[in-house]
């Protein structure tokens, strides 16, 4: 939406600045409200033509515990600015805390003026950082933000914005890691004070230039112990093009490979220094190996050899593909889906200290085409390749990585089938549950049966033999206490034997506005309504709301998801939710791991939890919310 009156305002106010606000400000005019800018640069927030000004709209402001004055653009309901203060304590009673500002009356961006705290809100990103006398340092912040911040410390020549998003040697002592990455992590590190502005320089770009888009590959994860790591890490390989477009002309385009990026904490952090061509010849001819995927398969070693070829280049050919697969005609697919099989399959032969790693992706992408019903033949490949495995005996937890997807793609295979009759999937289907139970009788205690098992659970939870499920989660908990998928067993066996005790959130969980969750023992029946944005149904919001509306229920959502920006658009679509949504931040590999999804031993979404007036278990898991409707009548009939 665009306002006719707004002009788009980019301003970088000094951080004294913003701090000399005073106790007069409340009976400020629009002329004076208007002259707070964010502390941070490029911050678009709308700003009236000076013509405009008279016609704004100053009016109090209180809400969510907080005081102070709004300011409204020239139509008198587009909000431009908020001002306040928390609304108790006397001494606070005159002194600023906050400034929000508004883009097309949307919130945008959050000055604290008094923790120094700055966030960005809405389509404007998900950041969050400190001000301080030396600059802004990052709390959180996503890839794609970090992309553009190189963007822009890039063009404008700024080291010390560079280094705030920049891997630095301490980064690197407080993640444990040691040998030959660690050696080569500390180097790159190093060379950004003496490298930055020859780089910036060579590089050429306007100051004007714009972030166009972060296009790397899905993320990877280094686990906890390799090469001396004290937690998870998380990695983007290699990561991905950032496009830019030059705001001046708008038709020229450039390119810059930024490299590896770790996420230390909530913040993503580059690898030394990106590599790129002077703005205007943009050959594509540069590439920059991965610090860490040489290495990832085996113990010590300094990356490939010049037999086995550049990572990047494979990697630029499987993103080619994977490309071209989006756009391929549908009778061209199962051509294109062989061509990126081999493909995996090539790598995996060039780079054997890799191979592992390539079968493995080679499998999840078959299993993926099976499923969408682009390639049914993709079942023979990964029985070929499983036959393969099983005769080389030297790899037991790769073998039954595969053999788990091969007999999940035969299965799927007949289900993407338009002719299967409902009888023969239901025949299948049986088949199905009998194979993975054989298949854990094969390859018990590896990664892959906790996996089957977890499956042949979730099939119980489904037909509500929570009792039949309760001894596969049991087995999983077992044989991996301290892995994700043990914890979340345990917790789903915690979950289905909760029934008429108590069952407290954690205490720590707070919703999306920051507050705590509270007691859920209100004397009214409770839902936990456990959703994720990767199963979004919209009927499923709507009856919801119609529950939430029934007066003898109180709804808390949970988000099963662990990005922000993912739970934030999720808000955006569904629209006014009348109920508090709990979100909690996670660095798992995958979102069915997120920190919530986890805690409550969940596998899918929705799910809905029931318990009754005191806080206590009546249903552990309702998997449709209109079979949750006609729960609640029956509840609500016995009371």
């Amino acid at each position: 939406m665009k306002n006719r009156f707004f002009t788009s305002f980019r301003p970088y106010f000094p951080v004294l600045g913003i701090l000399l606000l005073s106790a007069g400000l409340y009976a400020q005019t629009p002329e004076q409200i208007l002259k707070q800018k964010p502390s941070q640069p490029d911050v678009t927030v709308d700003t009236p033509a000076a013509d405009e000004i008279a016609k704004c709209k100053v009016a109090p402001f209180d809400e969510g515990g907080y005081k102070g004055k709004w300011l409204y653009g020239p139509d008198g309901t587009t909000p431009l600015r908020v001002i306040c203060r928390q609304a108790s304590g006397a001494s606070k009673e005159n002194k600023v805390e906050e400034i929000r500002y508004f883009h097309n009356g949307v919130e945008v961006f959050r000055d604290n003026l008094i923790t120094g705290e700055c966030r960005w809100l809405g389509d404007a990103g998900m950041r969050i950082g400190r001000r301080s006398p030396s600059g802004t340092t990052w709390v959180s912040i996503s890839p794609e933000e970090v992309s553009a911040e190189v963007v822009k410390a890039l063009a404008t020549g700024d080291l010390a914005r560079y280094k705030a998003v920049a891997l630095t040697p301490e980064d690197v002592a407080g993640l444990g890691i040691t040998g030959p990455i660690a050696d080569e992590l500390n180097r790159q590190a190093g060379s950004v004070d003496s490298g930055f502005s020859s780089l910036a320089a060579s590089l050429n770009l306007p100051r004007d230039i714009e972030w166009g888009a972060f296009n790397g590959n899905h993320p990877g994860l280094m686990p906890r112990g390799k090469n001396g790591l004290n937690t998870d890490l998380p990695i983007y390989f290699n990561s991905g093009v950032v496009m830019m477009q030059a705001a001046e002309g708008g038709s020229r385009s450039h390119q810059i490979t930024i490299g590896d990026m770790v996420k230390i904490g909530d913040v993503w952090k580059v690898v030394g220094l990106p590599a790129g061509e002077p703005f205007g010849s943009d050959s594509g001819q540069v590439s920059v190996s991965s610090v860490f995927f040489p290495i990832t398969g085996g113990e010590g070693g300094s990356g490939i050899s010049e037999e086995e070829g550049d990572y990047s280049e494979w990697a630029d050919r499987l993103l080619q593909a994977e490309t071209e697969l989006e756009q391929t005609p549908p009778d061209q697919v199962a051509a294109k889906c062989d061509e990126i099989f081999n493909l995996y399959m090539e790598i995996a032969m060039k780079l054997p200290q890799e191979r592992d790693n390539f079968i493995r992706a080679s499998a999840n992408f078959l299993m993926t085409q099976i499923r969408s019903g682009n390639y049914p033949d993709g079942a023979k490949k990964l029985e070929g390749l499983y036959d393969i495995l099983k005769k080389e005996g030297n790899n037991r937890e790769l073998a039954a990585f595969v053999r788990l997807r091969q007999i999940g793609g035969s299965y799927y295979a007949i289900l993407a089938d338009s002719n299967t009759r409902d009888g023969d999937k239901m025949n299948a289907g049986d088949e199905y549950k009998e194979n993975l139970l054989a298949f854990v009788d094969e390859y018990p205690r590896t990664e892959a049966a906790a996996e089957a098992l977890m499956t042949l659970a979730l099939d119980q939870e489904y037909v509500q033999e929570n009792d039949g499920a309760v001894n596969y989660y049991t087995s999983v908990a077992q044989d991996f206490p301290k892995e994700a998928i043990g914890q979340k067993a345990a917790a789903a066996v915690q979950r289905l034997t909760s029934v008429g005790k108590a069952y407290p959130l954690p205490a720590d969980w707070k919703t999306t506005d920051g507050a705590p969750v509270g007691s859920l023992a209100t004397g009214k029946t409770t839902v936990l309504f456990c959703w994720a944005s990767w199963n979004y149904n919209q009927d499923d919001f709507s009856l919801m709301k119609r529950i939430a509306e029934r007066g003898d229920v109180n709804v808390i959502g949970i988000s099963l998801d662990e990005h922000a920006e993912n739970v934030q658009e999720m808000l955006k679509m569904v629209g006014s939710m009348p109920w508090k949504n709990v979100f909690v931040p996670g660095n798992a590999p995958d979102e069915m791991n997120s920190p919530t999804a986890v805690k409550l031993g969940l596998q899918n979404a929705p799910v809905m939890i029931v318990l009754d007036g005191q806080g206590q278990m009546l249903l552990p898991n309702v998997m449709s919310v209109a079979d949750l409707e006609v729960r609640l009548d029956g509840i609500a009939d016995a009371q």
